[in-house]
């Protein structure tokens, strides 16, 4: 085994180490430290006369057990209810974990003039005047699932000093209940901070290694479009979701506005297929390059599968984030797609 191999094998071995802990450490309960309850300290739903109906009372249905919402008429609906922060009685890091059991009652055709949206779990965030200073959506309720377990980790601004839980039908023309609910305050534990401190390192260390392994060994179109791709996942994975309803959705109505040949449900279909896209195209590049480097096609696509189920690892570690198994289906479709184009057009151009 020659030096370059050795080189090749350990920084291999050093990328599957830190992703093994790189999920560990997000999925072993030591991230956060739980600070003390801030609703239903009695149990849910509590006092069934704290919860309040806006819309047409029709639609809500407060029991002592569970809340409820539908659309049996075709007005918009949502049950709620408020609790206070206690006033400097928790650090400045604190942060809401927000939990809640959901079910789906019943499925009927979505109103004539829905916008798409279904009902949703929310939290709106309200300042000491009770003015909502933001809107969190916990889980949108399709009616896809017979059952939602619901929980989002949620910062706490300033000049927030209350919150309210709301179960809002939306446009959808489904019935839905929360059965359960619960919020909790909760801090980053110390073992906790220290270990994705040195987790960061370990990626930055890794992405500069393999920087400039590419950049001494391969072309400098490798090294341009390689990072400016690496770049583009990373970015991904840092995007909060709520950009998706923040930005894109937004942006995606606008332009169907503009263009009535423009295709808002495959425009949606194309922002969610992002991660294969990613996948393939680098994955394309680096078979393409792959005689320039000193790595088998074996090690390098090990490589990109590794960096796929990390990247997928590193969304267990951010609160706007939602790690799922499907996507790196997804990851792993768009690499091997991609490395059997590459590989199959270098055979041809050698003909």
């Amino acid at each position: 085994m020659n030096q370059d191999s050795r080189k090749i094998y350990s920084f291999t071995a050093f990328v599957i180490v830190v992703t093994m802990l790189t999920w560990a450490l997000g999925l072993l309960d030591i991230k956060y430290h739980l600070d003390g309850s801030v609703a239903f300290e009695s149990g849910f739903p509590g006092d069934v006369s704290a919860w309040q109906r806006a819309g047409d009372w029709s639609n809500i249905d407060i029991e002592d057990d569970r809340i409820s919402v539908t659309r049996e008429t075709d007005n918009r609906s949502f049950a709620k209810r408020s609790f206070p922060l206690p006033v400097g009685e928790y650090p400045s890091s604190s942060k809401l974990r927000i939990r809640g059991t959901l079910e789906t009652l019943g499925i009927t055709e979505t109103p004539a003039d829905s916008d798409g949206r279904g009902a949703a779990y929310m939290v709106w965030l309200q300042d000491a005047d009770d003015e909502v200073k933001r809107y969190l959506t916990i889980q949108d309720l399709t009616g896809e699932r017979e059952r939602y377990e619901a929980e989002r980790i949620v910062s706490i601004p300033d000049d927030v000093a209350a919150f309210t839980l709301v179960l809002n039908s939306r446009d959808s023309g489904n019935s839905f209940s929360l059965t359960n609910a619960s919020v909790d305050l909760i801090s980053i534990t110390p073992i906790y901070k220290a270990g994705i401190l040195l987790l960061v390192i370990a990626w930055l260390a890794i992405f500069a290694m393999g920087a400039i392994w590419i950049y001494k060994r391969g072309s400098r179109t490798l090294f341009i479009t390689s990072s400016l791709l690496i770049t583009g996942i990373i970015v991904g994975v840092m995007l909060p979701e709520t950009a998706t309803v923040g930005v894109v959705d937004p942006a995606f109505k606008t332009i169907s506005h503009l263009i009535p040949a423009f295709d808002l449900e495959a425009a949606h279909s194309t922002y969610k297929i992002g991660h294969f896209l990613f996948f393939l195209l680098i994955s394309l590049v680096l078979g393409w390059h792959a005689r320039s480097l000193p790595a088998s096609g074996v090690i390098l696509v090990l490589l990109l599968f590794l960096l796929a189920i990390a990247s997928e690892g590193m969304q267990l570690h951010l609160f706007n984030r939602t790690t799922r198994l499907s996507d790196l289906g997804i990851d792993g479709a768009g690499i091997l797609l991609g490395w059997l184009l590459a590989t199959t057009a270098v055979r041809m151009s050698r003909n």
